[in-house]
């Protein structure tokens, strides 16, 4: 008889027959049930059938060291609330953790994925990524922080959330909730809410890196109180979000890295905006411009160059702070190929 013939559930009672026998059986048993260790070393992908036997593995000697945890949760709301309730007891469990992913989170309330994060919190984890998160309350009707429910976030470095399905009110409503005294870097991939950004980050004075990819502001508040981060130093995202953020900071002198990238689609007056946004910084930092590729836009880049002839006159009149490096992405382009003395490269689009 081979194991094949075996079901899941005599799989499981053989390998805690002997030692031996779950040297075959228990491997086999956790492959079926969806729980495998990627390609990457001490990593897991999580998901289906494998968070029904997660505190089996927990417990087993079959357990390594893990550094990344990535959950994908079903796509079905009520499936995806048991997946959670599985994973819960065993986030508490975990006492050291890298990088938490957890993709597909939705729930009907916002409390529920609140519970589930505060569980994160004790892997100590430095890293936590949020993918595809949705709930479908409090889509109108705005929280405020010391109204209850908070959660804080102790050893967290890197926040990443990306394309989030939140209503401006939903993100308001769940980024007051967060609190992450030790947050060093927020990343955002896709649209969110610039009000509810404003808000985090003026809770967040420590942060030393934005990054703005894919971005598109889901409101456009009239104004916005000055932000006050001492300790930035890098800024990415596409002319238009980077302009609306610098002209939002009391000062950017700790700014050592600026990264500007062509708005999708191309327009014509990008070099126009790169000029706004450099009359908003102070300096000395490096300057990275990442251009799109000039295929069939050739014309409307060329005429965003000739008109921006007179703010390149600023520039060259000392009115704008000082570039110490310039780098040019170019899509096309594999190396960072130096042109001459000064700080001036080619590098290739990332």
């Amino acid at each position: 008889m081979t194991t094949e013939c075996l079901c899941d559930r005599d799989l499981y009672r053989l390998s805690l027959v002997s030692r031996y026998l779950s040297i075959v059986t228990f491997p086999l048993y956790l492959r079926r049930r969806q729980l495998v260790l990627s390609g990457l070393p001490y990593s897991v992908d999580l998901h289906g059938e494998g968070f029904a036997v997660v505190d089996i593995w927990r417990q087993s000697s079959y357990f390594p060291p893990l550094k990344l945890l990535r959950c994908s949760f079903n796509t079905d709301v009520a499936l995806a609330a048991m997946e959670m309730r599985c994973i819960f007891n065993f986030f508490h469990s975990l006492r050291t953790m890298e990088h938490v992913h957890l993709e597909n989170m939705k729930s009907v309330d916002l409390d529920n994925i609140l519970i589930l994060l505060g569980s994160v919190s004790g892997t100590r984890c430095h890293t936590l990524t949020l993918t595809m998160l949705a709930f479908e309350g409090s889509r109108s009707g705005l929280m405020r922080r010391g109204m209850g429910g908070e959660i804080t976030l102790w050893q967290l470095r890197d926040l990443i959330r990306s394309h989030c399905q939140l209503w401006p009110s939903q993100w308001l409503n769940f980024l007051f909730k967060l609190t992450i005294p030790s947050l060093r870097t927020l990343h955002v991939v896709g649209s969110v809410s610039l009000r509810a950004a404003h808000a985090f980050l003026l809770a967040h004075s420590g942060i030393c890196a934005l990054i703005f990819e894919k971005c598109l502001w889901t409101d456009r508040p009239t104004s916005l109180h000055r932000l006050n981060l001492p300790q930035l130093s890098i800024l990415r995202g596409s002319s238009s979000q980077i302009l609306l953020i610098l002209g939002c900071f009391r000062s950017t002198r700790s700014l050592r890295e600026l990264s500007i990238k062509a708005n999708s689609p191309p327009q014509a007056n990008f070099f126009d905006d790169v000029i706004q946004c450099l009359a908003l910084c102070e300096g000395p930092f490096i300057l990275e411009l990442d251009l799109p590729q000039v295929t069939g836009s050739l014309p409307q880049a060329i005429t965003g160059v000739r008109a921006s002839a007179g703010a390149a006159r600023n520039l060259l009149s000392g009115k704008l702070p000082l570039v110490t490096g310039l780098r040019i992405g170019f899509v096309s382009m594999n190396d960072m190929i130096p042109v001459n003395r000064q700080h001036l490269y080619v590098c290739r689009n990332y």
